[in-house]
């Protein structure tokens, strides 16, 4: 019961974390991400390197690999979201320069280094963590079967609207 304990906390956070940002509580949200970093339950990222890592770790056989993935996964729809709530609430990236822009991968979305519609840095590594936690469980269901890969694709695909989504807010801001 010990072990189920931060395992069930851990998808708790969660849905409470999806909850949230479907009604648009962002400061809820914020929270529930810093209450996460503290606790180190349901995944996190660590800070400076940019990639998440279930922390997961001794509740994992507890909540079992689908929900792992699934905390992992809301983790970073949650943390890209507050990531782009965030660069909205900041000045524009016109008026911070070039220091202030991370420039994407070439031929990811078809939008270079330069051109408008670049990602603010925060939002980019938010989105590049989340895909990075993506690989490995794609990798091996794909080896597995379309069934089984089905849903991580639907995942990465989530993450690429998101980044339709933030690259398209300064043209409608305008």
């Amino acid at each position: 019961a010990a072990c189920a304990e931060p395992a069930a906390r851990a998808l708790l956070r969660a849905h409470a974390l999806q909850a949230a940002w479907r009604l648009g509580s962002w400061d809820v949200a914020e929270e529930l991400l810093r209450a996460g970093n503290a606790a180190q339950l349901g995944g996190a990222h660590g800070g400076s390197s940019g990639e998440y890592s279930p922390v997961l770790r001794g509740a994992a056989s507890a909540l079992g690999e689908e929900d792992a993935q699934l905390c992992d996964f809301e983790l970073g729809v949650a943390r890209v979201l507050v990531a782009v709530r965030r660069s909205l609430c900041t000045p524009t990236l016109q008026t911070l320069g070039a220091d202030a822009r991370l420039a994407p991968t070439a031929g990811r979305s078809g939008v270079g280094a330069g051109e408008e519609g670049e990602l603010c840095g925060a939002v980019w590594c938010e989105l590049r963590a989340a895909r990075s936690s993506l690989l490995r469980p794609l990798a091996a269901a794909a080896m597995e079967s379309t069934e089984a890969a089905y849903p991580l694709l639907v995942r990465a695909h989530v993450f690429a609207e998101l980044e339709a989504g933030a690259r398209g807010i300064p043209a409608v801001r305008g």
